[in-house]
């Protein structure tokens, strides 16, 4: 084991000394009301045809103390300890101890927490971080009588490379107070953040004000409701830069929102969001990009930022290393859309060739310099192997800074928030809602006005025929950018002829203008069944037709999909699942007109279960395209036998077939589990392909709770 040393700063620290009080009030073992740990030891090997055979080993320590001093004060405090090697890739090592005291009466909460965290890497520098916190609140909850919440923390980064590439301190501090005054409540909140990079020279700034009041009330005994919010928000920072060389500058940008997903126009339509992309969680998985799958990462600011750069951040311990070869292989297309949605995109750049940063597990990709609120980017080229699983994003502004100088570049934005809501019943049967929202935004070079509304109605008849109506629309004003609009209408019909038939037919259109010329208008059809036609037999059938007209680039395409699935208990040992789904679209411009090209996809699902110990379930699926590029048939057949199911042990087998055009690929899989006590539990898995070249993978686990 690594032993890394605490610098005479960060042994002064607040979370050190506090973490070395904690650490004197659990020597007392009378103090201590629950003691708990959990270890495990994970060894895997994987090698194959022509592959070199290599090993892996991972270690996992935690240990956790809790401890009730008094009804009103608690205390806690946990270690975790990881350290792994791998052939080819050395050792690396991470110890992260950290610890809180809670203490809660009935006049106020208050808390002291600490941590700090040391990682020995193999190719990297080594690295310690400290942080501390401490909050303190009201507690009481009175008419008339102001709450008050006050939160302070500071963190420090470094390593121990000389000199120093990391080596930052982060300050902030948040105060807030409420009050209730019956008719209304009012709430407002300050927080402000101080951060200096030394490395950089550089010291980033930022403070927030923000002001609500809300009132809620109902009137007519509960047949209507209002309510009404007004907010104001002012926030500002500043980013300092002292360069000591001439060398390009680096400001990070704030994303809003981030958003993910595989669309089946890349023009059109809003992806779904990703916040795992945007959490500062290096290590979890977020999204992956797959060969032949066009991956869209899409970006939303709060404001329009200027951005040049872009980090996709890889999973560093991920199966197959990404290398920089492989990221040779991507490439990327840019897109920007400046309507209030970020739904309708306009290509920037097409074909951009990203780089590796193997040091910090990134691929950064250069762009153009561009400002907006909505950006994109779309993976139009992949390396063969092995898929790029993505852990976080990160976007910034470069520009060129000139030594002995001081940048400064500062931002101020205000912003008014109004939302109203009413929400009527004239008779029980028919609920009547109104929605609107107004947002202005001033940041000094630009200023915007997004209005939102929304009104529905349904009417409950009886269940032969239950309407609803909706109406949206949305308007935005931008100083820099024509005015935009978008209206859609809805309406869908619902019915349940007898209890065991649901019915559903709908019809929708959404519009979308710039300066008052529509731009695009998408039309939508849609037909649905879902029927119980025995107690043990159920199915399901969706009918549905889009026309999409996208005026701009005089550009037309017409889809239509129908699906259906049906399930059976045979009997209480077997059950089976039957499903398709056939797809067929055109897309045709005044120059072109493409043939319609279908697709069909179906799948069966067989689950047998003779005895509580032995269980088999086999899955077999096909697809079939026409008229699409690179899209051949394919067949797959997987299974998966369970030869023993206890509550001690756990094994099973599966298999997997899949051919695609002319390649076939063939894997078996095992796994088995033991819980040998309540204490100790051991599980084992293996993999074998048996194509050319023939590759297999083991991993054993040992896992121990006490």
């Amino acid at each position: 084991m690594t032993t890394t040393t605490l610098s005479a700063k960060t042994a002064r620290s607040p979370a050190a000394l506090l973490l070395l009080g904690i650490s004197a009030l659990t020597a007392n073992p009378a103090m201590a009301n629950s003691i708990g740990g959990n270890a495990g030891l994970n060894h895997g090997i994987s090698g194959g045809q022509g592959k070199e055979t290599l090993q892996r080993l991972s270690q996992r320590y935690s240990t956790t103390f809790s401890s009730e001093i008094t009804s009103a004060m608690q205390l806690g405090s946990s270690v975790n300890y990881n350290k792994n090697w791998g052939e080819g890739r050395g050792t690396s090592e991470s110890i992260s101890p950290n610890a809180n005291l809670n203490v809660r009466n009935d006049i106020f909460s208050a808390s002291l927490s600490a941590m700090t965290s040391s990682q020995v890497p193999n190719n990297s520098p080594n690295s310690a971080s400290t942080a501390w916190q401490t909050s303190w609140a009201s507690t009481w909850n009175k008419e008339f009588w102001p709450t008050i919440r006050i939160n302070y923390g500071e963190s420090e980064a470094t390593n121990d490379v000389n000199p120093k590439t990391s080596d930052s301190e982060q300050k902030n501090l948040a105060i807030g107070t409420s009050l209730d005054l019956l008719l209304a409540k009012i709430n407002y909140n300050y927080s402000q953040s101080n951060g200096i990079n030394n490395p950089d020279q550089s010291e980033n700034k930022s403070a927030n004000h923000t002001a609500s009041i809300k009132a809620n009330h109902s009137f007519w005994s509960g047949r209507m409701a209002v309510t009404f919010s007004q907010q104001y928000s002012e926030s500002s920072s500043e980013q300092i830069h002292r360069p000591t060389t001439n060398k390009m500058v680096e400001d990070a940008t704030q994303i809003a929102l981030t958003t993910a997903g595989i669309p089946q126009e890349v023009l059109s339509g809003e992806l779904q969001l990703e916040p795992a992309l945007s959490d500062n969680d290096f290590n979890t998985v977020a999204t992956t990009i797959s060969p032949d799958q066009k991956m869209n990462l899409g970006f939303k600011f709060s404001q329009k930022e200027d951005v040049n750069r872009i980090y996709l951040y890889v999973d560093p311990e991920a199966e197959i290393p990404l290398t920089s070869t492989n990221v040779a292989a991507l490439r990327f297309n840019l897109y920007s859309s400046t309507d209030e949605s970020g739904s309708l995109w306009t290509t920037v750049t097409p074909d951009l060739v990203p780089s590796y940063d193997p040091a910090n597990s990134r691929i950064i990709l250069d762009i153009p310099n561009i400002q907006g609120k909505y950006l994109k980017i779309v993976a139009v080229a992949w390396p063969a192997t092995p898929d790029i699983t993505l852990t976080e994003v990160q976007t910034s502004y470069r520009y060129a800074g000139s030594i002995n100088s001081i940048i400064s570049r500062k931002q101020r934005q205000i912003s008014h928030l109004t939302n109203l809501a009413i929400n009527t019943k004239i008779t029980d049967k028919i609920p009547i809602g109104y929605t609107l929202s107004l947002a202005k935004n001033n940041s000094g070079v630009n200023e915007s006005k997004n209005l939102r509304q929304a009104a529905n109605i349904k009417w409950n008849l009886h269940r032969y025929c239950q309407p609803s109506f909706s109406v949206n629309e949305s308007k935005s004003n931008d100083n820099d950018s024509p005015t935009t609009k978008s209206r859609s209408y809805s309406l869908q019909v619902n019915s349940s002829p007898i209890p065991s038939v649901d019915l559903a037919m709908g019809t929708s259109r959404f519009d979308t203008f710039t300066e008052g010329t529509l731009l695009a208008r998408n039309k939508r059809y849609s037909f649905s069944l879902a029927a119980a036609f025995y107690p043990d037999l159920n199915g399901s059938f969706s009918l549905s037709h889009s026309i999409y007209d996208y005026k701009q680039l005089n550009q037309y395409s017409s889809s239509w999909n129908a699906s259906a699935n049906l399930t059976s208990r045979l009997s209480s040992k077997l059950t089976t699942n039957l499903s398709i789904n056939h797809t067929k679209s055109k897309t045709a411009t005044p120059y072109t007109a493409s043939p319609y090209s279908e697709a069909t996809n179906s799948a069966i699902n067989v689950n047998i279960r003779p005895s509580d110990i032995l269980s088999l379930r086999v899955s077999a699926s096909t697809s079939w395209a026409d008229g699409q590029e690179n899209a051949p048939i394919s067949h797959q057949i997987s299974g998966t036998l369970a030869l023993i199911r206890t509550a001690k042990t756990q094994l099973s087998t599966g298999f997997s077939y899949t051919k695609k055009d002319t390649a076939d690929k063939k894997s078996i899989r095992a796994s088995w589990g033991w819980t040998l006590s309540r204490f100790f539990s051991l599980r084992t898995n293996g993999n074998f392909t048996l194509d050319e070249p023939r590759l297999w993978n083991i991993n054993s686990q040992l896992s121990s709770r006490f």
